[in-house]
């Protein structure tokens, strides 16, 4: 049996819409997402060392910077119910989860900020996102005014309870689509536009309107996710995709999705990052 072992919880994040931001020589972005109630549970221990997902063991750079960073020579389980590489920004929810659950194992004195800037950096540089680490911190729904680190971003919180059901299609090239300059000039075009829509009315119907909109409008969204978006709004709630990720997520929207494929039922989380 381990005998030192510290446990810590990050939600998963859904980013609606965003756009890059460069600030200090680092790269970050502006948008909104909401945080679930599900994500990655990291569970750390002076046990065989390796990084585990779900039991198997796997390789997550963010995570194994994070290591490297903190000097850390023992085991990281990481468990969740959801999929990697699929748009609930897991990458960055294990990098702060095994932040959290290091510092506290080592008795290190880093605070939550200064660990979520170290997760932040940790995915900029393995190219696995752009903002679901701000996000992840502070839970609930989140609109990034101005990007960057965790320390260095602007945030508006909406506290917001209020059921989300979501289907899975696939993954998404993350790394492929953020290298593209094509592409993220478009998405940078876009997303500005709809946080400013978004900030004239926050509200979570218009979150989930401007989402939509910039799904469609940067060409994200395919015929499949067109589909079961149309389905959803056809029987009176609301949906869009997972940036980034083959995957829809709605309001009002159980039976529609059911139609598609298994629904995952969660709720918004409006705790963020935490030991457990």
């Amino acid at each position: 049996m381990q005998k030192n072992f510290s446990k810590a919880f990050c939600p998963a994040h859904i980013t609606g819409f965003f756009a890059p931001e460069f600030r200090n020589g680092m790269v970050g972005s502006i948008g909104a997402g909401i945080t679930l109630n599900v994500g990655v549970t990291a569970r750390v221990s002076d046990g065989d060392p390796g990084i585990f997902f779900n039991e198997q063991p796997t390789e997550i750079d963010p995570v194994k910077t994070i290591i490297e960073q903190l000097n850390f020579s023992g085991r990281i389980e990481l468990k969740s119910n959801l999929p990697l590489g699929c748009g609930f920004g897991l990458s960055g929810a294990a990098s702060l989860a095994s932040a959290l659950a290091i510092n506290q194992a080592l008795h290190m004195s880093n605070d939550v900020l200064t660990l979520a800037d170290m997760a932040h950096v940790s995915e900029i540089t393995c190219k696995t996102g752009l903002g679901d680490v701000v996000a992840q911190m502070y839970g609930g729904m989140i609109v990034r005014e101005r990007g960057g680190k965790p320390s260095e971003a602007v945030v508006r919180k909406f506290t917001i309870s209020s059921p989300i059901d979501i289907v899975i299609l696939g993954q998404l090239p993350t790394e492929e689509i953020l290298s593209d300059n094509t592409v993220m000039k478009k998405i940078a075009i876009a997303g500005r536009q709809k946080l400013k829509a978004f900030l004239k009315f926050p509200t979570l119907s218009n979150f989930f309107f401007q989402s939509r909109e910039f799904a469609v409008g940067t060409g994200l969204a395919d015929s499949s996710i067109l589909d079961i978006i149309e389905a959803v709004e056809s029987q009176g709630g609301l949906a869009s995709m997972a940036m980034l990720g083959k995957v829809v997520f709605a309001i009002n929207g159980f039976d529609a999705l059911n139609e598609f494929g298994e629904v995952i039922q969660t709720r918004i989380d409006d705790c963020g990052a935490r030991l457990i």
